[in-house]
């Protein structure tokens, strides 16, 4: 049998105080616990939590500004650099600068680590230039000038129209069919046009002549006013005129002519000038009279065609309606050919006494729609028999002139 030493002895009685320690720390450890659970009691038997809630903040709340207003804007006040600094400004050489744009910005991208960084927009307190006198656009020649509306009575209008001549008794009736296309430059005063017309005749029975004619128009214009009283207008317009059977020089009519306005008064307007129209029936046309006109009415004395007209309607987009009565020497000429290939130039003739209402739109176009009452007409052939009277009738035209 094994005996215990002296030395083995005294490591167990180590050994068994040790572990006495040990259970009796977590004992007390075990009672700390229970404890801190529960509420400590004061004198007057009021419990005190060691639990407490964490301070908030309101970041939305507005500070107290002590009841200051915010700082107002004013516009600083721009004297000439011209004038020395230490002479007196004149009150009507100070200009006030615009207001100044003090919106602020944030961009989020602009955030750094929990700092924000405020950007403003760049002000130009740069002095504000002028234009100088030589730098101001001068006004161009617009079709809503009254002096510029004179060009109409150098012979025709420019037009895109349908117009019906009804057959008389005597067996001649034309529809015509007129396009037109512009070429001008909005920033002088010269301005050029295409334009084609189709004619579909009725008759005459004796003598014979074809079903159809053509106009092929190259229209070149130059107005100018040249002084508050003085202005011109000038007009060349190559012509091809013909049946398309007839293709020699007799096709062709050189027109052009010219007119002249004078500013009597406010309001009273001269014109004179004339028109070749190198037709061998009736060759040059005389233009001349007077205008009067005021924003509700125009009365125009002019040869060949006198008109008066009354402003009944200003609509939206400023498109005013007008109704008129005016008189027109009307008619053409053109190369033909008849029977036995015998190479002729025909004229026609009339003069008409119209009602008309139309439509002026910003731009000076007018949308027209007139009928009327024709009369003297007359058929004239340059080289053969065949020219004779015709009878009264009448007359109705649609489109859009200016």
């Amino acid at each position: 049998m094994h005996r215990v030493s002296q030395q083995e002895s005294q490591h167990l009685r180590i050994l068994l105080l040790s572990i006495l320690l040990s259970v009796s720390c977590v004992q007390e450890i075990a009672a700390d616990e229970i404890r801190a659970s529960q509420p400590v009691e004061t004198a007057d038997g009021t419990r005190i939590s060691d639990e407490f809630d964490l301070p908030k903040f309101d970041l939305e709340i507005e500070p107290d500004v002590g009841g200051l207003k915010p700082v107002e804007y004013v516009q600083p006040l721009w004297v000439p650099t011209s004038q020395a600094v230490d002479e007196p400004a004149d009150p009507e050489d100070i200009d006030a600068l615009p207001p100044l744009d003090l919106e602020t910005k944030t961009n989020t991208d602009q955030v750094r680590g929990g700092k924000v960084k405020i950007v403003e927009e760049d002000v130009d307190l740069r002095v504000p230039t002028t234009s100088s006198p030589e730098e101001v656009d001068v006004v161009s020649p617009s079709w809503m000038n009254p002096f510029i509306d004179d060009h109409i009575y150098l012979w025709h209008e420019n037009r895109e129209e349908l117009e019906i001549l009804f057959q008389d008794k005597d067996g001649f009736g034309m529809t015509t069919l007129a396009f037109d296309g512009k070429i001008h430059d909005d920033d002088g005063p010269m301005w050029a046009n295409f334009k084609f017309a189709w004619h579909f005749l009725k008759g005459p029975l004796q003598p014979d002549v074809r079903a159809q004619t053509y106009d092929l128009t190259f229209e070149v214009n130059h107005a100018e006013q040249l002084n508050d009283t003085w202005g011109v207008h000038f007009q060349i317009s190559p012509t091809w005129a013909t049946d398309w059977d007839n293709k020699t020089g007799d096709a062709f009519r050189l027109i052009g002519g010219g007119l002249i306005s004078m500013k009597y008064d406010d309001g009273v307007s001269l014109l004179f000038g004339a028109t070749y129209l190198d037709r061998p029936d009736l060759p040059v046309v005389p233009t001349a009279g007077v205008r009067i006109w005021d924003e509700d009415f125009e009365l125009d004395l002019v040869v060949p065609r006198p008109r008066i007209a009354w402003r009944t309607d200003t609509g939206e987009n400023e498109k005013e309606t007008w109704v008129y009565f005016a008189g027109e020497l009307g008619g053409g000429s053109w190369a033909i050919e008849r029977e036995f290939n015998r190479k002729d130039i025909m004229g026609y003739r009339d003069y008409r006494l119209l009602v008309g209402c139309e439509t002026k739109e910003p731009d000076g176009s007018r949308q027209v729609l007139e009928f009327g009452w024709v009369f003297d007409r007359r058929i004239d052939f340059d080289r053969y028999g065949g020219s004779q009277h015709l009878g009264d009738t009448a007359v109705i035209r649609i489109g859009q002139t200016y």
